[in-house]
């Protein structure tokens, strides 16, 4: 489980997307929202049911709050991100490859 610090409120999923910097990969695309009112960064996941049945969406959830959590750690900038996945993957370094290239372009984007 994603601990609380760092998860996003649900009121604020559509003003990240709406508003914030995007950064697409092969497996998702992650959007980032720059908010001054919060410390250190949120995350939030949007997996539907594109990605497979439900065994595969909450593996992928899993998957995405590991990589999230281990990120989280090294970032201290009060940042929202909102993470929508495409598409399904069981291999774990090519999900946190991917998430740490989007996190840093949207990192740069928001600067």
């Amino acid at each position: 489980m994603l601990p609380k610090k760092f998860r996003l409120p649900p009121k604020e999923f559509q003003r990240v997307y709406k508003r914030g910097v995007k950064a697409r990969g092969e497996y998702g695309m992650l959007i980032g929202l720059k908010d001054e009112t919060i410390e250190g960064p949120k995350f939030g996941f949007v997996v539907n049911s594109k990605i497979g049945n439900a065994v595969q969406r909450h593996a992928m959830t899993r998957r995405l709050r590991e990589v999230a959590v281990a990120q989280a750690g090294e970032l201290e900038s009060p940042i929202l991100f909102e993470y929508v996945a495409f598409k399904f993957t069981k291999d774990q370094a090519v999900l946190e490859k991917e998430f740490a290239t989007q996190l840093q372009q949207v990192i740069k984007g928001l600067k």
